[in-house]
């Protein structure tokens, strides 16, 4: 079978390849390492070099044939010195173990499932597989999972029940570009119950800094839906107005509120864990033209008044009603009735803000058509010929090839809708089509094909489409032909803009020379989205100063005011919290959408036109994106995870206290002096001693106060002190292995302040991260709340906060947490949330930011961090 000790990588490791190879003892000592790192970063490299390491027979699993190949490929090129050395150590049959055996998790499911493969160049049948006895024959130690982020479908349960069952010796190695970030936590569990927490995470401003990838940034195109569309939102808010309208006069919601109001103070734990939905009940109930009480009100919410109604509120109010207990069967039925009527109730749901129709309509809109013509029309003035775009979208829709040259529209968007309508904007632009079932290229490539490339007649054939330049073209052999020859002519010049599907080059594709990408794929999924991403900022050797432009589009409901609530824009929002470039504004490398919201003018309806034009004038300007790159990135050392805290949520009322307190006690100190200093001799010496012993007493306590009060002197001093107490606590319970610097920064005019846990681990940053947001926002159902004692010994409710979870099942740590504070900062008490009277501590606590947008303001980010 043979060994890894004559074995050698031929090449030098990047900084930050070597720098996870350093840490791997450690990481392994858990049997697993879980590494996150762009696409074209060097995974399967730093894959191949553990495996190495671990110096033992491995199985490694890939999503696809092509990656699987790609395995074998990187270990015969980078570290083998023949194809005779290859052909001996490396295999891709479950049947032929060698030393190296790179598979794929179909082969998995199948072996673990006992049948026939299903997606491989050719069938295997599996029936006959044990492979647990394989892998204690062969003396497989190390399992490498490659692209694990595909571990949330069908293969999951057969992986799930592979990994529990290998052997304690085991090492399992898991690789991914794209975590799960946006999956439910029953998800995300059992991702990490298989590839265990993250290791470590190798960002995209280390990449771009050391050249792997390339300088690029994102856009957004906005549209307004057409007029069909616009109809169909036209009668749902007219659906919703006749609904409303009908609800608002029942006698059972009026009920409701009479019950709440007689009622609330022996259900008030019950009530707490709905708090958005009890008030946006509250809401209703005064659009209904109900006298909502001021002391219900400020008993139930903590508000002094009431929201302003809108459709967000009728929504979540109705969903609430409908499945809350004092609501009787019968009056569930009639809101249910006037819902289904008005066709606002989708899987026993009210539906007013928005139905799945009309989310999934504007989604795919036919409006996105022209936004990909203009962007298009513009890259190719801007490009010209070095112009190298991909047009990923979801569907082929190979029944509209009839279409073409017709003055027939289409209903989808769809490879073949996009090339057409390309086609009749301008038939000059070089076009192609690329997918597994259709591939359209211009007529004369055909010539290109024999002379460049080097086919022969009978490798392929074409027919043309009648009245164009172009051809449907059909070559011999699999997938990986056909994408091999269009990739060459894309990377040639012969094709400018390449349209394709996100199957086929979404993933796992190479082609380094695309510079422009559109994605007009209507997935919301982060994982595929980021794939799809990394297709655009791939080094190309042949323009070294390559900067990519990725475009994404938003249709706006053209009814809806508030633009940012639109299901689109919302999609793309969740996209944006892992997505990482520069601020258009500052320049810093960061995520979240904020970044891209900076513009010169707010994101509405009415200013669409306006806010495309800005946009493409940035998009002009790919110098000024490599300069924010390179300007970000040169003078720092790495990227952490950065939490953004409201300047609101620090204690100023601290310091307004104390300074006056700490004036006065300066002041009688100077008048006593002056005092004793005029009395006679023997007066004074008592007096001075009495003195003397009172400064010392005094002294320390004063030295104390001043020190907190300059903890607390500003916001950011403010934030810093309470966040220093938050990790001295997870450093107590065992969840950070040491006290790490707090990087906190806050720029002129920003109304929050940023805090960075600097050189810690990925998993230690998370942690960090995620219990200030839970301290400096609203937990749901706490267990204790944390009230904030002023100078004079009282309650401040105003200046309370939530102990976040990773802390209250343990009377102890909440202790710590509480001599932390009243340490470093001032006085808390924790109140265990039990019964009525705590409950109403806790309503006290509850103000406005934490019910409406708090969890949105307080906001986890990656950026380069400066020194």
């Amino acid at each position: 079978m043979g060994n890894f000790d004559n074995i050698r990588f031929k090449g030098t490791f990047r900084t930050y390849q070597q720098k996870v190879l350093d840490s791997a003892k450690k990481h392994l000592r858990d049997g697993r390492i879980h590494i996150v790192a762009a696409p074209g970063s060097g995974k399967t490299i730093l894959g191949c070099e553990l495996i190495r390491q671990l110096n033992k027979p491995c199985l490694i699993f890939s999503p696809t044939v092509t990656i699987k190949n790609q395995w074998g490929d990187r270990f015969s090129s980078w570290f083998l010195n023949s194809e005779e050395e290859a052909s001996e150590l490396i295999s891709y049959d479950l049947y032929n173990i060698k030393l190296i055996n790179t598979l794929t998790y179909q082969s998995l499911y199948s072996a673990m499932e006992k049948i026939a493969s299903a997606d491989e160049e050719e069938s295997v049948d599996y029936s006959q597989i044990d492979l647990f006895d394989i892998i204690e024959k062969k003396g497989i130690k190390t399992i490498c999972l490659d692209e694990a982020h595909h571990l949330k479908n069908e293969w999951q349960k057969a992986l799930e029940k592979f990994v529990s069952q290998l052997d304690g010796g085991i090492k399992v190695i898991s690789l991914t570009a794209t975590p799960p970030y946006d999956s439910s936590e029953t998800e995300w569990d059992r991702y990490i119950s298989v590839c265990g927490p993250i290791d470590e995470e190798i960002f995209v401003p280390e990449l771009v800094k050391q050249k792997t990838l390339c300088p690029h940034q994102d856009f957004i195109y906005f549209s307004h839906p057409t007029e069909t569309e616009r109809k169909m939102i036209d009668i749902h808010r007219q659906n919703v107005a006749g609904a409303l309208n009908e609800i608002s006069k029942l006698d059972c919601i009026s009920n409701v509120y009479y019950y709440l109001q007689q009622n609330h103070t022996r259900i008030y734990k019950k009530l707490y864990t709905n708090l958005k939905e009890l008030t946006s009940l509250l809401v209703f109930f005064k659009y209904c033209e109900i006298k909502v009480e001021n002391n219900l009100i400020k008993c139930l919410t903590g508000l002094d008044e009431l929201p302003q109604f809108d459709n967000i509120h009728a929504e979540i109010a109705l969903n609430y009603f409908l499945n809350a207990e004092y609501v009787s069967i019968e009056d569930k039925a009639t809101v249910l009735g006037i819902l289904k009527k008005y066709q606002l109730l989708e899987r026993k749901k009210a539906c007013i803000t928005s139905t799945e129709k009309i989310d999934k309509t504007l989604s795919a809109s036919m409006s996105k058509l022209d936004s990909i013509t203009e962007i298009v029309h513009f890259e190719s003035e801007s490009l010209q010929d070095n112009l190298r775009m991909l047009v990923l979208t979801d569907f082929i829709k190979k029944d509209d090839i009839k279409n073409i040259n017709t003055t027939k529209g289409f209903e989808d968007i769809s490879i073949v809708s996009i090339f057409e309508t390309l086609r009749r904007k301008n038939c000059n632009y070089k076009l192609g089509v690329l997918s597994g079932a259709l591939v359209i290229l211009p007529t004369v490539l055909h010539e290109k094909l024999n002379e460049t490339l080097g086919l022969k007649e009978t490798d392929f054939s074409f027919k043309e489409i009648k009245g164009t330049d172009f051809s449907i073209f059909n070559f011999k052999g699999g997938n990986k032909h056909k994408v091999n020859y269009v990739s060459k002519l894309f990377e040639l010049g012969f094709i400018n803009i390449l349209i394709g599907t996100k199957s086929l080059l979404g993933e796992g594709w190479d082609s380094p020379c695309i510079n422009s990408l559109i994605l007009a794929s209507f997935i919301g999924s982060f994982v595929l989205s980021n794939q799809m991403r990394g297709r655009a900022i791939r080094i190309y050797k042949n323009d070294p100063n390559k900067c990519s432009n990725i475009w994404h589009l938003v249709t706006l409901d053209g009814t809806n005011k508030k633009a940012k609530s639109t299901n689109d824009y919302q999609v793309l929002s969740r996209r944006f919290d892992n997505f990482v470039g520069p601020n258009y504004k500052t320049g810093e490398i960061e995520s979240g959408i904020a970044r891209i919201e900076n513009n010169i003018l707010p994101i509405s309806v009415k200013n669409i036109s306006a806010i495309n034009a800005s946009t493409k004038e940035l998009a002009k300007n790919r110098q000024l994106t490599t300069d924010q790159w390179i300007i970000d990135t040169q003078n720092s050392t790495e990227v952490s995870m950065e939490t953004r805290i409201p300047v609101s949520k620090a204690l100023p009322s601290f310091n307004k206290t104390i300074l006056p307190f700490l004036s006065i006690v300066l002041v009688l100190q100077v008048f006593l002096g002056i005092v004793i200093f005029k009395l006679p001799l023997l007066f004074k010496v008592v007096l001075g001693v009495l003195y003397l012993a009172l400064i010392i007493y005094m002294l320390p306590k004063l030295l104390k106060l001043f020190i907190k009060f300059w903890r607390h002197k500003n916001a950011k001093s403010s934030i810093k002190t309470l966040s220093s107490c938050i990790l001295d606590t997870l450093i107590f319970k065992g969840e950070i292995e040491k006290t790490y610097k707090i990087q906190v920064d806050r720029y002129k005019k920003e109304k929050f302040v940023r805090v960075c846990l600097l050189d810690a681990s990925i998993k230690e940053q998370s942690v960090f991260s995620t219990t200030l947001k839970e301290f400096f926002s609203l937990v749901v159902e706490p267990r204790y709340i944390l009230i904030y004692r002023n100078n004079l010994n009282i309650r401040d409710y105003n200046r309370s906060f939530m102990c976040p979870k990773i802390f209250d099942d343990n009377k102890k740590t909440v202790q710590c947490l509480l001599d932390n504070l009243k340490m470093k900062s001032t006085n808390f008490e924790a109140i265990y949330i039990k019964n009525e009277t705590s409950m109403f501590n806790l309503r006290k606590c509850v103000k406005e930011s934490y019910l409406w947008g708090d969890l949105d303001e307080i906001a986890t980010l990656q950026r380069v961090v400066k020194r």
